[in-house]
């Protein structure tokens, strides 16, 4: 097999997954080249050149374009590169609308061979339902043969377009080198200072917009009796738009703390020495900070509108672990004192959570999993 991804931006954690894919690809003998349309975007903070690209890869040259916040590469010189490879798949695991996933799945589909589409978006998603985009979207996702879906909540936003969409469970992975339960401290270790008392400690990492619910959790955590607020140490950890209004929220708040973007290897250094982790958004398909920080061995409090909540939490405590950022959700300050208190109770979650991310996210059974289907329809 030739498989051939076409992606937006190197990611950390797609960096990760293509470089465990590629190895097991070589031990199959077949071959994985990964197209990337553009080498960062300005809404993110990491650094691709720090990144591991232990797999082919090819940046392409590009003019980026930004519409409402939407990221659109626009590049040339890419049909002599896929003509070269010959590919037997084509996984485009970008966006539907990057120009040149419109332009090969138009004029060149027979060239893209068997052609998948790794879809993210969920039935949660907010989306631009313009008559025109609905009309778009709808186009292009019957362009495809196969969709790879994390969940049942993205096959049903999948199959609202193709309804005769065929698909299979890919879901998303982390850095398990990184982010495991056996992890010592990483060399740079910044944040011993909040650390010096026994304050139940809570991170969000995020970056700071509306969607991710940074406020309504930053007014959650506030509105605790002052009592209660002083059991806690609460870390913000993100850029963006909202960052002067969070500093103004929590001036004087010796227990709250606002970082910018830190490496992975500094995040898990923290998840190291934190309590639990929380995230609040209001739109998110399937992030993987949550994912992070359970294989880290951490208890997640989660929104209902991550499209991976309810994979993550297993239905015994789903009560408990996710809520409606919506509404007040003060309650799980509450619970968090209250497992604290209870260290039998604490592990029993923590550990429940774990056996439910590795046996549903861990990286090799993912890979494995991915190359059987492929071997499958290539068939």
């Amino acid at each position: 097999m030739r498989i051939l991804i076409i992606s937006n931006i190197p990611t950390p954690y797609r960096c990760a997954f293509f470089s465990e894919l590629n190895s097991k690809l070589e031990e199959n003998g077949s071959e994985l080249l990964v197209i990337f349309s553009a080498k960062n975007e300005k809404n993110r903070d990491w650094n691709p050149d720090s990144f591991a690209y232990n797999f082919k890869y090819i940046i392409l040259k590009s003019k980026t374009i930004n519409i409402f916040d939407t990221y659109l590469h626009v590049n040339i010189n890419f049909l002599k590169i896929i003509k070269s490879f010959r590919p037997s798949h084509t996984i485009i695991a970008g966006s539907w609308n990057l120009p040149i996933v419109m332009y090969l799945t138009i004029f060149y589909k027979k060239l893209l061979n068997i052609k998948l589409f790794w879809n993210e978006s969920h039935m949660y998603s907010v989306r631009n339902t313009s008559k025109p985009i609905e009309f778009l979207r709808k186009y292009f996702y019957n362009k495809f043969d196969y969709f790879l879906v994390p969940n049942k909540l993205s096959l049903a936003f999948v199959m609202k377009y193709n309804k005769n969409a065929r698909s299979f469970i890919l879901p998303n992975t982390v850095d398990q080198g990184i982010f495991n339960l056996n992890n010592k401290l990483f060399e740079n270790i910044i944040y011993d200072k909040l650390f010096l008392d026994n304050k139940i400690t809570i991170v969000q990492v995020s970056q700071l917009e509306k969607r991710k619910g940074v406020i309504e959790l930053v007014d959650n955590f506030l509105k605790l009796p002052i009592n209660i607020q002083e059991k806690f140490n609460l870390i913000i950890i993100g850029n963006g738009s909202l960052k002067s209004l969070i500093l103004d929220k929590i001036v004087g708040k010796k227990n709250i703390y606002l970082f910018s973007y830190i490496s992975q290897r500094d995040l898990a250094n923290l998840y190291i020495k934190i309590d639990f982790f929380i995230l609040s958004s209001f739109k998110d398909p399937n992030p993987l900070s949550p994912i992070e920080a359970v294989f880290s061995g951490k208890i997640i409090f989660v929104s209902k509108f991550l499209g991976n909540a309810v994979d993550l939490i297993p239905n015994i405590y789903r009560n408990k672990l996710i809520y409606n950022p919506e509404d007040d959700f003060s309650f799980i300050f509450y619970y968090m004192i209250e497992l604290m208190n209870n260290k039998i109770n604490y592990f029993e979650v923590k550990e429940t959570l774990y056996k439910n991310v590795f046996n549903n996210w861990d990286s090799n059974k993912v890979c494995a999993n991915l190359i059987n289907d492929l071997k499958l329809i290539h068939e």
